[in-house]
Order: C-alpha cells, then sequence, then structure tokens
C-alpha cells in the first residue's frame, strides 16, 4: 500500500544503489526508497524542483543516495527540457556529516565531498543544511564549490548553514570564497548567507 513502509537497506545496499543511480545514462523517473532513523518512506522523482528531507535521522549513507540522485537529474536534464531540482534541504540531521553522540564535527568528510561534487554540477539555488554536523572541513569544501569564478557560484542565491559548529576556519574559508577583490570575474550570486555565531546567536546577511 502507499503507507507500507520500504525494505530497510543495509549501508552497503545503499551504497550500491547510489552508486547505480548515478551511473545510469537512461532515465530513472522515480525512485521510491526508506531514508533515515525511521526509514520514512521518500520518493525521488526526476521532475522534482523541490526535495525536502529535514529531521529525518539521515545519515552518511542516505547522503550518499541523495548524491547519486543529484548526479544523475543533473545529467540527465542536461539533455531533457524537464525540471530542475532547485532547492534541497538536509537540515536538522546532525549525523549526516557529524557524530551527534560523541558531538565529533567532519566525521563523515568523505560522503560530504563527494556530495558537494554532486552540487556543483546542479541547478540548485536554495540550499538548507543547517545543523548537520558540519565543521571547519566541511566549510572548506563547501566554500570551494561557491568559489569566486566558479559555476556553482553562478547559481546558489541562498545558503543556510546554521547550528553548525565551523569555527573560525570555516567562517575563514566562507570569507575567502565569496570575497571578489575589484570584482575581476564574474561575482558570486548569493545574495542570502546564515550562518551561527561561536558566542551564539545567527548572522544573517543579505548581499546585494
Amino acid at each position: 500500500s502507499d503507507s507500507a513502509k520500504p525494505i530497510a537497506l543495509s549501508e552497503g545496499s545503499k551504497r550500491i544503489l547510489a552508486d547505480a543511480v548515478r551511473q545510469r545514462q537512461t532515465p530513472l523517473h522515480t525512485l521510491v526508497i526508506g531514508m533515515g532513523s525511521f526509514n520514512d518512506k521518500i520518493e525521488l522523482n526526476i521532475e522534482n524542483e523541490e526535495l525536502r528531507l529535514d529531521n529525518k535521522g539521515l545519515d552518511p549513507c542516505d547522503l550518499d543516495l541523495i548524491t547519486g540522485w543529484i548526479w544523475h537529474q543533473s545529467t540527465i536534464n542536461k539533455h531533457r527540457t524537464v525540471n530542475a531540482l532547485r532547492k534541497l534541504v538536509i537540515s536538522a540531521n546532525p549525523n549526516v556529516v557529524g557524530h551527534e553522540t560523541t558531538r565529533k564535527r567532519d566525521a563523515h568528510i568523505t560522503h560530504w565531498e563527494a556530495f558537494c561534487g554532486a552540487l556543483s554540477i546542479s541547478k540548485i539555488y536554495e540550499f538548507s543544511c543547517a545543523d548537520i554536523g558540519m565543521g571547519p572541513k566541511a566549510t572548506a569544501i563547501l566554500a570551494k564549490i561557491l568559489a569566486d569564478g566558479t559555476e556553482y557560484s553562478k547559481t546558489l542565491q541562498t545558503l543556510d548553514i546554521r547550528d553548525n559548529r565551523i569555527g573560525d576556519h570555516g567562517r575563514m574559508a566562507l570569507a575567502a570564497a565569496l570575497y571578489v577583490e575589484g570584482h575581476t570575474v564574474e561575482p558570486t550570486k548569493l545574495s542570502s548567507l546564515r550562518l551561527s555565531l561561536e558566542s551564539g546567536g545567527t548572522l544573517e546577511l543579505e548581499i546585494n
């Protein structure tokens, strides 16, 4: 039935499926799969413009599935006149990049690096990844695809990374990526950035 729980996949099975989806050359229109700590039923549709996966208890292997799906959709949509994914929310999933129990940041950095590779070729212009266990390393990887002159810097408009302990090194990496001295190259399209301060509170920047 529509309400039935999907079969729970092991971590290894999720990785295999993620690779298969990424490498698929023909369109996979819909993928229904269980994700997160509650094995919630998630429907991925190749024409969806928005994907909300906040507070699902996602883990790094779930991120691998998202990575594979973004790669597939982005590659297929180069050759088809269908909608592309525009808005992605993976917030409130502290085990995606970090380890919630030990409060270790950047615990799953290789999964995040692969995800950022997929993100960099996507058409996602609103991305929310608040409270996912990012630290300075994960922030630096994200900043690299936002750096002045990169293709994705011309796409992303809204970024929310609140409630991640990115530290001074993370903030410096973002600042270095977004600052264009003399505007020698086309500046970033990013117009809204939200992040948490080490002392508490939120910094919200509206960039004109």
